[in-house]
């Protein structure tokens, strides 16, 4: 099990960065777009009148402001606040995301086109498309200059650009994942249902994160806060026909009054797959249960979170 703990202090006095979501074309309020500051983990709906309000935001200071709607392009905007506290975005119709904000690699958040070192992002959508995967590892594997090696049906390690081992590194929200270095029995010991966003690092990184990251960073991350006031909760279910792989995992997330919870708890089972010439490969069934809990406060001086993890896999 693994217990970890996240803890920010800000500052005492706060502000609020308000405005107002409208269509570029239209000039039409977008009620129900979400407004976030990732270096906070605060997040916002507007109104129904298309009007926003971030409350506990610190006094100095510049912040990346991220705006997303469905079937909208999202916009991302530096307020400066000892300059303005009013920041209004008007968003245009679009049917692809551009503009991700990460977070890899340095100490603020930043667009994906201005950081200065390679990387890529997917998003939740991306490895959905991909729960038949026995691993999270393996469903990025096929991404450009990322591979797997494995060792078995749910135990992979990841290579980029021909590095691995103790030349990659793979960190959940952050935080090393020692376990994978240990040998080739041993894979990433991270749910594959509990992560939101995986950020590779296509290149050298040991200035940010030692030198075991010459040949790139894994970055796996948790899905972010849900907007205050709110809770929120999905029912996952995937079925593979040729091991009968059963993965089904069940999120939910809450929020009040800065209060945050959550938790995400996976059951993945699997028998011995099969090819067209020698049937049924033995030993190669396995069993995995998992879960991940969150309890965390979201205050005008900073934030701290708690997180604890249990991976328990079974192999034949």
């Amino acid at each position: 099990m693994l217990l970890l703990i996240n803890f920010l202090a800000l500052s005492a006095n706060a502000e609020v960065i308000t405005g107002k979501i409208i269509d570029a074309v239209t000039q039409q309020t977008l009620p129900g777009a979400v407004v976030s500051i990732p270096d906070l983990r605060l997040s916002v709906p507007s109104d129904s009148e298309g009007n926003y309000s971030i409350k506990g935001v610190p006094v100095k200071g510049s912040y990346l402001v991220q705006v997303s709607f469905i079937g909208y392009k999202t916009e991302t905007r530096i307020i400066n606040l000892a300059k303005t506290q009013v920041a209004d975005f008007a968003l245009s119709m679009s049917s692809v995301e551009t503009d991700e904000v990460v977070v890899t690699g340095v100490s603020r958040a930043t667009e994906i086109k201005k950081s200065p070192i390679p990387l890529v992002a997917v998003n939740k959508t991306f490895l959905d498309e991909r729960s038949g995967a026995g691993n999270v590892i393996d469903a990025i594997a096929n991404l450009p200059g990322v591979n797997a090696v494995t060792t078995g049906p749910n135990i992979s390690k990841p290579f980029i650009h021909g590095l691995g081992y103790n030349r990659v590194i793979t960190l959940m929200d952050g935080i090393r994942q020692e376990g994978q270095q240990w040998g080739d029995e041993h894979g990433v010991e991270v749910d594959q249902n509990s992560v939101d966003r995986v950020e590779i690092i296509k290149g050298p990184a040991s200035l940010s994160y030692g030198s075991d990251a010459i040949g790139g960073v894994v970055n796996m991350i948790s899905p972010p806060p849900v907007t205050e006031n709110t809770i929120k909760g999905d029912i996952q279910g995937t079925y593979g026909t040729n091991n009968g792989l059963v993965n089904n995992s069940f999120r939910i997330q809450g929020n009040q009054g800065g209060l945050l919870w959550g938790g995400v708890f996976s059951a993945k089972e699997a028998k011995n797959y099969q090819d067209q010439h020698d049937g049924r490969v033995y030993n190669t069934a396995f069993k995995e249960r998992d879960a991940r809990l969150m309890l965390g406060v979201n205050k005008s001086w900073g934030y701290s979170y708690f997180n604890a993890s249990l991976f328990d896999d079974q192999q034949e």
